[in-house]
């Protein structure tokens, strides 16, 4: 019989303390790295929605038409059976006032939305030519709804950079330099909207070039002084969509009262075709 009391137990194996350092730095690094091309809007992620197969095969845009929706992102930011909406402008941009009629007609026309505040403004006075003083409405707060046609929930987010003039903030009138713009407008949308939103805005106005326009430049760098320009951003289960600049030429409204255009969507805009396209592309994009 073996005698277990002289058998000597064996020695526990000690940890190497040099290696589980460089696996912790190895594992930080790593983090890091996804975590800047993910808000970079360079790393590819999975649809929310599974059964929309057509987003695996997703590549994203080089370049970005002017006046188009486009696809930037095959990625949901809203979550799921969740639709958001951001417009991205300015109070005195004559390309937001524009737009604003067709957004408003969206929602007014097509889904009969009764709990949008808006207030009537003209775009800034000193703009060139027929730009200046467009007739538009200033959408005084975020609101949801129940699209009836797919029963998601659709959330708008308005965003306003600079005030009438360009050269403050829109919230509180503080002076912005001119070789200041653009950055100051980055910092709006920064606190405004999620951090994958402002990535990709961005990416879209400060670093892709504008593809249908000359010089070939991003879109922020198009207009002197250089600044951040109107989009419009819808993200939901079928990915992000981007309108970067106009929805319709602007100075189609120019002359045009406020009056006049709220008369106007009461009777479907007859006399605008070109507002009532507007909002039906992006009700397709919503009804996606």
């Amino acid at each position: 019989m073996s005698n277990n009391k002289n058998k000597k137990k064996p020695e526990p194996v000690k940890p190497n303390s040099n290696v589980l350092p460089k696996i912790m730095v190895i594992v930080i690094g790593a983090v890091l790295i996804v975590t800047v091309l993910y808000f970079a809007g360079y790393l590819p992620l999975p649809h929310f929605n599974s059964s929309n197969t057509g987003q695996s095969n997703f590549t994203a845009p080089t370049s970005i038409p002017w006046g188009s929706f486009t696809e930037i992102s095959n990625k949901n930011f809203a979550g799921s059976g969740q639709e958001n909406v951001y417009f991205i402008s300015w109070v005195g941009c004559p390309i937001g006032a524009a737009i604003s009629w067709s957004l408003n007609y969206t929602f007014y026309h097509y889904q009969g939305v009764t709990n949008v505040k808006t207030k009537g403004h003209y775009s800034d006075p000193n703009e060139k030519g027929n730009a200046a003083s467009l007739p538009g409405l200033l959408f005084m707060d975020s609101f949801s709804y129940t699209n009836h046609d797919t029963g998601v929930k659709v959330f708008f987010y308005p965003v306003y950079m600079y005030n009438e003039t360009l050269y403050a903030y829109a919230s509180n009138n503080t002076h912005i330099a001119s070789s200041n713009l653009v950055s100051a407008g980055l910092s709006v949308v920064n606190s405004s909207v999620p951090p994958g939103i402002s990535s990709l805005v961005y990416k879209y106005t400060n670093l892709i070039d504008i593809s249908n326009l000359a010089p070939h430049t991003p879109s922020a760098l198009l207009s002197t002084p250089h600044h951040m320009n109107t989009v419009l951003v819808i993200t939901g289960s079928f990915g992000t969509y981007m309108l970067n600049g106009q929805l319709y030429t602007p100075t189609n409204i120019h002359g045009v009262t406020i009056t006049a255009l709220e008369d106007a969507q009461a009777n479907g805009f007859s006399g605008y075709p070109y507002i009532a396209s507007g909002a039906s592309t992006i009700e397709s994009i919503l009804n996606k």
